[in-house]
């Protein structure tokens, strides 16, 4: 009789984690002739230094920057997709991660850097808002919905959009922010909104007498201009503060978009997406019966 050769707990868990990459005797063994032709090929350039005595800042960076070979895989993947400033922050997050995501946790909001560096959401100290714990991979769920913009004009504002559609008691929203002039994003407004099947474009006229309602209307796309009248503190903590509970977000939706919104007090800095947001809860709060039994 063949004996059957034990293995143990942790060898298993290694072989079960390859049966899920590798499921047959073929594509392991095609996996193993992959692997040795690349030992067998040619070795890669090898880097001598010397006079190293006194200089370790010096080396440690030879070393954490594999002599610059990381840069040029960062260039070589993000060159056209990528500013070079956020390339740069990226090679200084791999050369030095523990330094740089201490610096980059100083320079931001607890909740942005919790949505950037540990994608978790998480609220700021006096919010209003909670950590939303609801989802959805469904983009069909926005279609016949609405659309929103809270246009920048430049200086330090955000451009904010909002796509949402309600469905009984429950508000679909999926929303994008950009520190850009909103002149630069009227390509990515239309692709989105139509993507999504959101019309009409709501926007204020307030502060630009109408310039973006026009401006998107030269696109053919649906706009309702309107000439904003309540308090933005109190709409938000209004209408957006009474859906929050209710609200699922589409998967996609920016991580900034919502940490602006859980950062959000009376004395935020920036309030573009939640002035978005609760622009949207106004408009579909009133198209159908309250939240509450007997309202």
């Amino acid at each position: 009789m063949k004996k059957t050769e034990a293995y143990s707990p942790s060898d298993l868990r290694y072989l079960q984690l390859l049966a899920r990459q590798y499921p047959t005797v073929q594509a392991a063994s095609t996996e193993i002739i992959n692997l040795q032709a690349i030992m067998n090929l040619p070795k890669g350039t090898e880097h001598f230094i010397s006079d190293i005595h006194g200089e370790y800042e010096a080396f440690l960076h030879i070393l954490n920057s594999a002599s610059g070979v990381v840069r040029e895989k960062i260039d070589e993947l993000f060159e056209s997709t990528v500013s070079r400033a956020d390339r740069d922050q990226l090679a200084t997050l791999i050369y030095y991660p523990a330094e740089k995501l201490e610096e980059l946790r100083k320079s931001m909001s607890p909740s942005l850097f919790a949505a950037n560096y540990e994608l978790r959401h998480i609220a700021a100290e006096n919010a209003l808002f909670d950590t939303p714990t609801t989802f959805t991979p469904e983009a069909e769920k926005l279609r016949d919905g609405i659309a929103h913009v809270d246009a920048a004009y430049g200086g330090e504002d955000y451009t904010a959009l909002t796509c949402a559609k309600r469905d009984g008691d429950t508000l679909y929203l999926y929303g994008r922010l950009w520190r850009k002039h909103v002149d630069t994003l009227m390509d990515a407004l239309q692709s989105e909104t139509e993507r999504l099947m959101c019309a009409p474009i709501y926007c204020e006229t307030n502060g630009d007498k109408g310039y973006l309602a026009r401006e998107l209307r030269r696109r053919n796309m649906a706009v309702r201009a309107y000439p904003e009248k309540m308090n933005k503190y109190l709409k938000i903590s209004t209408y957006l503060k009474k859906w929050w509970g209710n609200i699922v977000f589409l998967e996609g939706t920016d991580r900034e978009y919502i940490a602006q919104i859980m950062d959000y007090t009376e004395d935020a800095e920036h309030d573009d997406a939640p002035d978005s947001a609760a622009c949207c809860c106004r408009i579909l709060d009133r198209s159908g019966a309250s939240l509450f039994v007997g309202g």
